[in-house]
């Protein structure tokens, strides 16, 4: 497959790339940060090369050599004619052996990662997605309203909605002028849901006049409603880009506050033995009954995990043997094999930060919320 140009990364092209650490087939995963000006230096390319040499060095001799040699050789030639500006990290995903290219900007700064195993590498991404999702906003005031969506952390549409009523009728009674101001905030709720259900926006901000604002609430549908994630002070004069930054830090911090809500949920039921499950042993074996619906990893969790090449299971760091064959078990990277152990089994992954992560350090960084019966 040839390799292509980077796309910008967004939560539905992450989505994508996610079901790829289940491939049995051989990957070169790669993440490298670039410039402040989002560029691929020189600098950052002779970072690459090195831990590359490692991996031919630790392939020789083996029947994945020539394979990675090719892999190895379609990445460095892209990235020598790479010059254009794109985001604070480059990912790449080759094999040769499952057909696969694809390349991609992040627009947060990761560490640079560099793996050739079985499956793409995709716990970066996991911890990353969540600042990609779509949100939208609008704004409310008497006469006019207005919309924007952000995707991937970036402005992606804007759309005017104009209320003649009121700016037409000079004396209104308080009766009217609030008849007229119900019917435009009618009118913009029904646009609401529209434009939210086309950006599949998770999450939806509000900013305007407080009288407005408290019309808006009561005329949006309870689902509608149950969207709205925080309210933004912004003056009616901001422009759309304005709006949109306003809007993003309060979108990081719905996220962060949401994930404080299921770890808490999480380790109380799991404390009390009723669908949850805490701690590295008691998660990875769920996992490996196919019990667990979501796994919960802090982000500064343990690094390392116990391989089962018998069993081919990922068992908890004390493992030394594998307590069903007695057989040595391998040290391997928690990051990197927590995806492909989990989504094989039936399991989703959520990667959680700050507060949150704190929250699961008794447990190892590791929690699950079992399935429903």
């Amino acid at each position: 497959m040839q390799a292509t140009s980077p796309v910008t990364a967004t939560a539905a092209s992450i989505k994508r790339t996610i079901p790829l650490a289940k491939s049995p087939k051989q990957f070169l995963s790669v993440y490298l940060r670039t410039s402040p000006e989002a560029v691929l230096t020189h600098e950052a390319r002779l970072r690459l090369l090195p831990r590359l040499d490692e991996i031919v060095e630790r392939l020789r001799g083996t029947p994945f050599e020539r394979q990675f040699a090719e892999d190895r050789a379609r990445v460095v030639s892209f990235m020598e004619g790479l010059r254009q500006p794109g985001g604070a990290t480059l990912a790449l995903f080759s094999s040769v052996e499952a057909k696969h290219w694809s390349a991609m900007w992040l627009p947060m700064a990761v560490d640079d990662r560099v793996r050739y195993r079985h499956g793409a590498a995709v716990m970066p991404l996991l911890d990353v997605i969540d600042e990609l999702e779509p949100v939208a906003a609008v704004y409310v005031a008497n006469d006019t309203a207005r919309l924007i969506a952000i995707d991937a952390g970036r402005l992606a549409s804007t759309a005017q909605v104009s209320g003649q009523v009121i700016s037409q009728h000079k004396g209104l009674t308080k009766n009217e002028h609030d008849k007229a101001l119900r019917q435009h905030v009618a009118n913009l709720a029904s646009r609401v849901e529209a434009f939210v259900g086309q950006h599949q926006a998770g999450r939806l901000f509000v900013a305007g006049t407080p009288e407005a604002l408290g019309m808006l609430r009561d005329e949006l549908s309870p689902a509608m409603r149950n969207r709205v994630a925080g309210e933004v002070r912004l003056p009616s004069y901001a422009s759309d880009d304005a709006f949109a930054q306003a809007v993003l830090p309060e979108a990081r911090k719905a996220e962060r506050e949401a994930e404080l809500r299921m770890v808490r949920e999480v380790i109380t039921r799991g404390e009390k033995h009723q669908g949850a499950v805490l701690g590295a042993a008691a998660t990875l074996g769920a996992v490996a009954r196919r019990e667990v619906r979501t796994v919960f990893r802090a982000i500064d969790a343990a690094q390392t995990a116990r391989y089962s090449p018998v069993s081919n299971l990922l068992l908890a760091p004390e493992d030394v043997r594998d307590p069903k064959t007695d057989i040595p078990t391998l040290v391997v990277p928690l990051e990197a094999e927590l995806p492909a152990f989990a989504m094989t089994h039936g399991a989703g992954v959520e990667v959680v930060h700050g507060e949150a992560a704190a929250l699961l350090a008794p447990y190892g960084g590791l929690a699950a919320i079992l399935q429903t019966r």
